[in-house]
């Protein structure tokens, strides 16, 4: 959490948390015996699901809100790209950044595949890897990263079958570059 979020927070201390790890092979056992049941909880459409940070268009970020409502309507039932349990998408934007809400929650609302990128800030040559020994078929990419992609790194991965892209206008050569 970065030192803008807790000022704006208004937070008077350090914030920690003690939490308990959990090693999936170890207590691999204990998971087994746990119902498989849905846990009842008492979740509201209007309760805050996620806070996001704009980039500030004056130079100072907000927080922004997003209520559990606002991200179900934005993944579930979306008619603009399958969220399905048959996709991977993988995620490597920021928290705070807004893509990352389409990178997390499509897959964990709809039984996907969440590939956490390995490698924090990747290289083209990289995240080509990735995406290709990770069989990832879903992406969210900026525009820019959209352009160095789209015409030598996007060619030769079979898997890929959807890729959102945003945050500025896309080259329609780019655009093209995938369908030839």
């Amino acid at each position: 959490m970065s030192t803008f979020e807790v000022d704006s927070k208004g937070a008077k201390f350090d914030i920690s948390l003690s939490l308990d790890a959990i090693d999936l092979e170890t207590d691999a056992f204990v998971i087994e015996l746990q119902p498989d049941n849905k846990p009842a909880l008492a979740i509201e459409a209007h309760n805050i699901a996620n806070i996001l940070y704009t980039s500030g268009s004056t130079g100072i970020p907000k927080g922004v809100m997003l209520e559990q409502r606002g991200i179900a309507r934005l993944t579930k039932s979306a008619d603009y790209v399958r969220f399905d349990r048959d996709q991977k998408f993988l995620f490597m934007a920021p928290l705070a950044f807004g893509a990352s809400t389409l990178e997390i929650w499509p897959a964990l609302l709809n039984g996907a595949q969440l590939v956490i990128c390995p490698v924090f800030q990747p290289s083209l040559d990289e995240l080509h890897t990735i995406l290709r020994d990770y069989n990832v078929s879903t992406i969210w990419l900026t525009a820019g990263l959209f352009h160095q992609m789209a015409d030598r790194y996007l060619q030769d991965l079979p898997a890929l079958k959807q890729i959102m892209a945003g945050g500025d206008i896309l080259s329609l050569p780019s655009t093209l570059s995938l369908f030839n």
